[in-house]
């Protein structure tokens, strides 16, 4: 097993690393004051980043002293594994922050029209007959986020074009929540950043 000194770093690690990610983004929305769009692989490494330390430290618990299967541990290791699953299989698409819902769906399209690509809405974002493709869309009006990607790998290289097309329209007509979005990811930042002190605290006062 790891010493406790050095659990007691790890389980300091994610708290610490999800504040300075949430306090980064909230602080660029905020001095842009433009929507920030960033490839979800990003998200993903950052979740992973995240994990990481808690990861280890479950597993040096797990190899010093391995119980049952059923063990709070081995469940523990389980739970990780499945939350990094679900983060890394979308992550061939962007993530687009501070963004109202109108302003992505009108983004979107004017990335597809400046393409020259024909598309039809539809319940998963826009139909994009000439592609036989999919340009799958999504927002989360609560987080004040979206997400979009080319279904097809086939067609990642019009995926990346259609969010340099998107990205170039919010930069100039986009209809942003930027004031929001700033103290919504900045507030989480801050949560997070007292439960890394909290923590901090508890282990070496």
């Amino acid at each position: 097993m790891l010493p406790t000194s050095t659990l007691k770093v790890l389980l300091v690690l994610p708290p610490l690393i999800t504040a300075s990610a949430f306090l980064a983004i909230g602080a660029l929305v905020g001095i842009r004051k433009k929507p920030l769009v960033f490839r979800a692989t990003a998200a993903a490494w950052l979740v992973t980043l995240a994990a990481a330390p808690t990861l280890l430290a479950v597993v040096s618990l797990f190899t010093e002293a391995p119980a049952a299967i059923c063990s709070p541990a081995f469940l523990f290791l389980v739970l990780l594994a499945v939350i990094l699953f679900a983060v890394w299989r979308p992550s061939a698409g962007f993530i687009v922050v501070a963004v109202s819902e109108r302003g992505f769906r009108a983004g979107l399209q004017a990335a597809l029209e400046g393409l020259g690509l024909p598309y039809q809405e539809s319940l998963l974002g826009f139909t994009l007959a000439s592609l036989h493709d999919t340009l799958q869309a999504r927002a989360y009006p609560a987080l004040l986020s979206a997400y979009f990607r080319v279904r097809s790998p086939e067609n990642s290289q019009i995926g990346s074009q259609i969010a340099e097309r998107f990205r170039d329209h919010i930069r100039h007509h986009g209809e942003g929540k930027t004031y929001s979005a700033a103290l919504l990811y900045g507030g989480a930042g801050l949560v997070f950043l007292l439960l890394a002190l909290y923590q901090v605290a508890r282990f070496w006062t």
